[in-house]
């Protein structure tokens, strides 16, 4: 049987765990209200990589931390048994609208899809579309919206 709800980690969800110590799949498992499954998109983990990259270049000194941080919530995620699952995403394609395809595409498959991400404008976006969210709110709690 498939899971109820499906959460998709955006890429900065996927690092609350090391930059703010909130444990997100605890939260997580606090407030869905049903049986869920997490999943992690390959084009976040990809867009955390190409920021890493980026950062490099400008700024050798700050890389050290995002590389940290990066390894610390890659293997969070895969002591938890996260999936990451390839999301078709063409050449100047925004990651956000990759991840909504990816949302409509489980809605179709009959589960609800849970968008988890900070990003203010992915967040909107979700709404607009009927998406549930899930968010860290005052760095502290993971708040889960199934409206």
């Amino acid at each position: 049987m498939a899971a109820q709800y499906v959460v998709i980690l955006d890429a900065n969800f996927l690092l609350v765990p090391a930059q703010l110590h909130i444990d997100v799949y605890a939260e997580l498992d606090r407030q869905m209200p049903g049986p869920f499954e997490i999943i992690l998109p390959d084009v976040a983990y990809g867009e955390l990589e190409a920021k890493l990259v980026r950062i490099r270049t400008r700024n050798p000194r700050a890389q050290p931390k995002l590389a940290r941080e990066l390894k610390l919530a890659r293997e969070i995620a895969e002591a938890r048994g996260l999936r990451e699952v390839h999301v078709e995403h063409s050449p100047g394609q925004l990651i956000d609208d990759a991840i909504l395809q990816l949302a409509e595409d489980i809605r179709k498959q009959g589960s609800v899809p849970v968008i988890a991400t900070n990003d203010i404008a992915l967040r909107r976006k979700a709404r607009l579309r009927k998406y549930p969210t899930a968010w860290v709110r005052a760095k502290k709690v993971v708040e889960v919206s199934l409206r």
